[in-house]
């Protein structure tokens, strides 16, 4: 599939997506609302020892940047080259960003996905629907007397 080949008009804004998303969870068609989960960390990305291996040997941080030799930093036939974007992940803070410093779903997401990133902020789900969220999950449970 060809990621890019969209039109943003034709497509939800983030805030549009999650409130599809819990919609359709909160109908009888899907039964899963789930809390959120406090993440350890961001992704394999900023991991020292995670890596992705595509077909031809090249080595990426990122499942999403698979196949786009921009974003290899090595081969395991050549050897690996620490550069660029591996590099930056490798280096990345969470609280480099403005935002996402000030921002109090910080340790539900860790800044969200560092591919995404590199166009606009990734905020999670819960930044846009939790309140709904919480009381679809207090009004669902019956109350005890």
């Amino acid at each position: 599939d060809d990621t890019n080949n969209y039109s943003n008009d034709k497509c939800f804004s983030n805030s549009e997506f999650y409130q599809e998303l819990f919609n359709f969870k909160k109908s009888e068609k899907s039964e899963e609302i789930l809390l959120p989960n406090l993440k350890r960390n961001e992704c394999a990305s900023v991991n020292e020892n995670s890596f992705v291996l595509d077909a031809d040997g090249k080595l990426y941080k990122c499942w999403n940047e698979v196949g786009l030799d921009e974003y290899a930093f090595g081969n395991i036939l050549d050897g690996v080259v620490l550069k660029g974007l591996a590099l930056r992940y490798l280096n990345y803070n969470v609280f480099d960003n403005e935002q996402c410093r000030k921002c109090k779903f910080v340790p539900i997401c860790k800044g969200g996905c560092n591919s995404i990133k590199k166009e606009h902020l990734d905020c999670c789900q819960e930044k846009y629907i939790l309140e709904k969220l919480l009381n679809h999950i207090v009004n669902k449970w019956p109350v005890e007397n």
